[in-house]
């Protein structure tokens, strides 16, 4: 046992009482239980087993209350276990991180202010206890930054907390981040009484006017600050003053190449440094971006076991996929071999269909455009691959076949997906395309991405109206 003194500073409050669980801030910041009921703001000393579960908050014993500290004080206590942690030095092993990416690496460089606010705000909400949910996408990109983010943090637990910490991890599906997600992060806060604010991490998706709704809930309610590492192209009038911590790329003098798992990666290096390499490069190759080294046989393959994993297919699904779920994969040689093997069969076996019924247009420019009813492949009943990663697949399969001029169109039920090759992207962007139906059919009911990869949301009924009106707007005739 050991002896602990220091002030409460956020409580999970229960049903019960007695089974509260208490954040306190020392020269540690403790997670545990105790039988003595406790407030917000009380100093208290107590013994404590520092060596038990790091994920179960022990119970204290010999519980006192010695007096009350005010906002300042519990403030001064976080602010004093921060500067344990130097993130400016921690932001020159980003160097090394990307030591293979000159141009990431410049755009890096041009964030490192808000980088280092951003980590200061997300540790000192980890060292007060507030509640911390990460929600990353469900895709390649946005969990491998989940994965880098879940390694920092857990090697900033171990120096400087026990206990466990109060934080979350959500795979979001879907490009925005809707009213239903931000309804269940606040009222998941609900449940805790904190000195700081909660944060919502989110990790390679939201930059969509979806999501304008629930930044200003968030907004409004001042509950929870906002924490945003994304790479889609913000559109004009998008609310960025609104988010506490917005940081993308496109703002910085990058571009979406920069994935945002890459950016994760960075920021997770900053907090506490990590090695998250070869997650940046598993990142690069997953999103397809141009910065990716595809002879790089780990990243090849711990994309293609990411894109199974996180595709909630039922031959590999887990009941709540966090990074932790993803991490034990890809450290378990036979198991991380079995699935990649699979993902690659499956795979293999989709295109195969694709390229039998993708029917063949070309346009004025002599661009091969490709439409697949993505129907057939989930008729093989595998849940693998997800539509919107098929086209990116289809369109790789493509554009080696064709050598470049390409542009691949992949409906299914009430989703249209569009990719290109990068040649044509001077000609056509598909996320203009995009916008264009958007604001000139009244099916479009939402839409986002990328120039050269962008995908909408239709009324099941008027997905083949919508999908006439794309192939005239590019120009198709039947090849």
């Amino acid at each position: 046992m050991a002896s602990f003194s220091g002030i409460v500073s956020c409580i999970r409050t229960m049903p019960n009482q007695v089974d509260n669980v208490y954040s306190a801030v020392g020269d540690k910041a403790v997670n545990f239980r105790s039988g003595t009921v406790l407030s917000l703001n009380d100093r208290v000393e107590f013994d404590i087993d520092p060596n038990g579960s790091a994920s179960a908050p022990p119970m204290a014993q010999n519980v006192s209350v010695i007096g009350k500290a005010d906002k300042q004080g519990i403030d001064a206590a976080v602010i004093a276990l921060s500067e344990s942690v130097d993130l400016r030095d921690n932001f020159s092993a980003v160097d090394e991180l990307l030591a293979k990416h000159r141009e990431i690496l410049a755009c890096a460089k041009n964030m490192e202010g808000a980088l280092v606010d951003c980590a200061r705000a997300l540790t000192m909400a980890f060292i007060s206890g507030a509640p911390i949910t990460v929600r990353f996408h469900n895709d390649g990109d946005g969990s491998t930054g989940a994965m880098a983010l879940y390694l920092a943090l857990g090697k900033l637990q171990e120096r400087i907390s026990f206990g466990g910490r109060n934080i979350t991890w959500k795979m979001h599906r879907g490009i925005s981040y809707d009213e239903q997600s931000s309804f269940e992060d606040l009222m998941h806060f609900s449940q805790y009484e904190s000195s700081g604010r909660p944060i919502v991490v989110i990790i390679d998706f939201g930059t969509s006017p979806e999501s304008e709704k629930s930044i200003n809930q968030v907004k409004d309610k001042e509950k929870a600050q906002l924490v945003w590492l994304d790479h889609h192209p913000p559109y004009e009038g998008f609310p960025q003053d609104m988010i506490g911590f917005y940081i993308n790329p496109w703002n910085f003098g990058g571009n979406s190449d920069f994935t945002a798992g890459a950016l994760a990666c960075v920021f997770a290096t900053v907090i506490n440094r990590c090695d998250a390499a070869a997650l940046v490069e598993a990142s690069l190759v997953s999103d397809y971006s141009a910065y990716a080294d595809y002879d790089d046989k780990q990243a090849q393959e711990t994309a293609l076991v990411l894109d199974l994993l996180t595709s909630g297919s039922r031959s590999h699904s887990m009941a709540s996929p966090t990074p932790k779920t993803f991490l034990d994969v890809l450290g378990n040689k036979k198991l991380y071999s079995d699935t990649m093997f699979h993902a690659r069969n499956l795979l293999d076996e989709a295109l195969e269909i694709a390229l039998q019924r993708a029917k063949r247009y070309k346009n004025t420019f002599g661009i091969g455009i490709y439409v697949l009813d993505f129907g057939y492949i989930a008729e093989l009943g595998n849940g693998y691959p997800l539509p919107g990663r098929f086209s990116s697949r289809l369109q790789g399969k493509l554009e080696g076949i064709n050598g470049g001029k390409t542009l691949t169109i992949v409906h299914y039920g009430n989703y249209i997906s569009i990719r290109e090759s990068d040649d044509i992207v001077p000609k056509i962007k598909v996320l203009d395309l995009v916008n264009e139906l958007k604001a000139s059919s009244e099916y479009v009911e939402s839409g986002g991405g990328h120039n050269e990869a962008a995908s909408m949301r239709v009324p099941r009924q008027h997905t083949k109206q919508v999908l006439k009106l794309l192939l005239s707007n590019l120009g198709a005739n039947p090849d």
